[in-house]
């Protein structure tokens, strides 16, 4: 899963670039930028939480492990 890590830090800079240019753009071009941004900042939370939660494998595991101890 470092891919994901990778992949949410490079959506993080892609954001703050958006920021940096909205920040020296006209405010009608500003506004959009900043949208952008805010997408850019929501997928990499989406990465990121993905990494955090239990993974499907994980889940099994867990529960054929708690079936053993229930024997």
């Amino acid at each position: 899963m470092p891919d994901a890590l990778a992949r949410a830090r490079r959506l993080r800079m892609r954001a703050l670039e958006c920021e940096r240019i909205a920040h020296s753009s006209q405010p009608e071009f500003a506004k959009h930028y900043h949208i952008i941004a805010k997408h850019y900042f929501a997928l990499a939370r989406l990465d990121e939480d993905r990494l955090s939660a239990p993974q499907p494998a994980d889940a099994v595991e867990e529960k054929e492990h708690t079936l053993t101890e229930q024997k």
